[in-house]
C-alpha cells in the first residue's frame, strides 16, 4: 500500500506523525528516514532535509524526556554528584554558567556566512540578531539592523531596538522601543505577542499576560494557542494552578475551535499538565 501512494501523501503523514506522536517506534522511523533519504536526490530535497531534520529534533525531545526522568530519580540517591545535575540541566536545555557552553559561536559563524551569502533573508538576519544580542555583541547587532531595514522596516526594528537596549539594561529605553511597535501597527498581533514575550522575560508578569491575551484576540484565524501556553507558564511561575489550568483548557479549546484538532499529542501533551496541575490542587 505504501508503494502505491504519491509524495504528497507520504509528507502529509510524516508531518502528522511528527506532530500527532509523543514517540516514534523503531518501524516509524525506519519508515521516515527511508523515504526522506530517497528524497534527496529529487526536485523535492529541500522537504526530505527539512524533515530528516524535524524528524531528529522530535528523537532528540524524546531522548531528552527520559533523560531528565532518569536524572531526577538518579538525584533521589545521590543529591550530590554533579554529573547528574549536569545530565538534568542538559536533558531540560538549562542554563550554563560556563561560558563556553553558552556563547552560541559555531551558530552565529554558521548564520554570518548564511546572511553574507543571503544578505535579503529576513529569517537569516533574525536568528542572527537572537544569537548576536543574546550573547552581548551589541556592535554587529546595531549593525545588522540597518542591514534589516532594507529587507523589513516594520516594527521589527524597533522590536530588536528594545531587546538590544533591554540587554543593556536600559529598560526605559527599551520599553519605548516596544511601545513604539504598538502605537505604530496597532491592528498586528505579532506586536502584542512580541511585547508580551519581552515583559515576561524581565517578570512584568501581568503585563505580560494581558499583551498575551490582546494578541489572540487581535490574530486571524487559524489561531495559535501560544498565548494560552505562554499564560499558563507564567501562572505557573506565579503559583496559580487554577488559572494554569484555565490557560491550558482554552488552548485545547482553541486547537479545537481553530484547527479541528482534537486527538494526538498536541492536544495529549496539553491533558497530561491539566491531570498534574489539578493532583497538586486536590492535594
Amino acid at each position: 500500500e505504501l508503494f502505491t501512494i504519491n509524495n504528497d501523501t507520504h509528507l502529509l503523514r510524516i508531518e502528522n506523525m511528527l506532530m500527532n506522536k509523543k514517540e516514534l517506534t523503531h518501524a516509524d522511523e525506519t519508515y521516515v528516514k527511508n523515504f526522506l533519504t530517497g528524497l534527496l536526490e529529487t526536485e523535492d530535497a529541500d522537504k526530505g532535509y527539512s524533515l530528516l531534520a524535524q524528524m531528529y529534533n522530535h528523537k532528540a525531545k524524546s531522548c531528552h524526556h527520559k533523560a531528565s526522568e532518569y536524572a531526577k530519580k538518579a538525584l533521589e540517591l545521590n543529591p550530590d554528584e554533579k554529573m547528574i545535575h549536569t545530565a538534568l540541566n542538559e536533558s531540560n536545555q538549562g542554563f550554563w554558567a560556563d561560558w563556553n557552553y553558552h556563547n552560541h559561536h559555531e551558530l552565529i559563524v554558521y548564520y554570518q556566512s548564511f546572511v553574507k551569502k543571503n544578505p535579503n533573508n529576513r529569517k537569516g538576519i533574525l536568528f542572527l540578531l537572537d544569537q548576536l544580542i543574546e550573547t552581548y555583541r551589541f556592535d554587529e547587532s546595531e549593525v545588522l539592523i540597518q542591514q534589516l531595514k532594507t529587507v523589513d522596516n516594520g516594527y521589527i526594528i524597533d522590536l530588536y531596538k528594545g531587546m538590544i537596549e533591554k540587554k543593556k539594561g536600559n529598560l526605559d529605553e527599551a520599553m519605548n522601543s516596544f511601545d513604539k511597535m504598538i502605537s505604530d501597527e496597532p491592528n498586528n498581533w505579532h506586536v502584542y505577542a512580541s511585547r508580551a514575550d519581552q515583559y515576561a522575560s524581565i517578570g512584568m508578569y501581568q503585563k505580560a499576560i494581558e499583551d498575551n491575551l490582546k494578541a489572540f484576540e487581535t490574530q486571524p484565524s487559524p489561531k495559535y494557542i501560544d498565548a494560552f501556553e505562554c499564560n499558563a507558564h507564567i501562572y505557573e511561575i506565579m503559583n496559580q494552578p487554577k488559572q494554569t489550568i484555565e490557560m491550558y483548557e482554552l488552548a485545547i479549546i482553541a486547537l479545537k475551535s481553530e484547527w479541528k484538532i482534537t486527538f494526538g499529542e498536541t492536544v495529549d501533551s496539553l491533558n497530561r499538565k491539566i491531570q498534574v496541575l489539578k493532583s497538586t490542587v486536590e492535594a
